[in-house]
């Protein structure tokens, strides 16, 4: 039986609220690491040294994904990615000073939405 990963797993979750806070950490998880694999390729092609922030993006967000498949909860991996997405936009935002920061702004502003929605 071949694992889905694009299909939402199972969760240990009655309430509504709480499933929907497990699918939108799920699929979020998912959705950014694609973003990042699309980025990551790009960024190693035009050498950006922002290559090695992607890079330790994309491996959270696919253990977010591994751990929310094994143990069938968010909380945690709702936090954590709260804490990375910051912690990585703050550092592209302070030690890459020679980079346009564009999107940075809109990935702070995705990990806020998105920690209201989970978390808060």
């Amino acid at each position: 039986m071949p694992i889905k990963l694009t299909a939402d797993p199972s969760s240990d979750y009655d309430d509504y609220y709480e499933k929907t806070k497990f699918q939108l950490t799920y699929r979020l998880s998912i959705a950014v690491a694609v973003i990042l694999i699309i980025l990551g390729i790009s960024f190693y092609l035009l050498e950006e040294p922002v290559l090695k922030l992607n890079l330790v993006g994309l491996a959270a967000c696919i253990s977010f994904v591994l751990y929310m498949r094994l143990t069938k909860k968010y909380k945690i991996a709702a936090f954590l990615f709260t804490i990375t997405g910051s912690s990585l936009s703050i550092l592209t935002l302070i030690f890459l000073v020679d980079s346009y920061h564009f999107v940075d702004h809109l990935w702070i502003l995705i990990v806020a939405l998105f920690a209201y929605f989970t978390l808060g």
